[in-house]
């Protein structure tokens, strides 16, 4: 149920939030999803020992980060 209330809550705000968000913003997001989804395939199969947990704040980080460089180099 919390979770339930929590992704619920997301969706809703979501609305307020694609103001903020670029298309650069979207694809450089699908490209961390992307990253990690390596790593675990490679976590999984024992080529590398890297836990995945510690590498999930960058999902939160390249917002900010993409902006900065949105805003920096264009």
């Amino acid at each position: 149920m919390p979770q339930f209330i929590i992704m619920g809550g997301l969706f809703f705000c979501s609305q307020f939030l694609m103001v903020f968000i670029s298309n650069t913003m979207i694809l450089d997001f699908i490209s961390i999803g992307g990253l990690l989804t390596i790593i675990l395939s490679l976590n999984m199969i024992g080529i590398s020992i890297v836990s995945i947990v510690n590498i999930l704040p960058a999902l939160v980080i390249i917002f900010p980060i993409s902006y900065l460089f949105s805003f920096i180099f264009l």
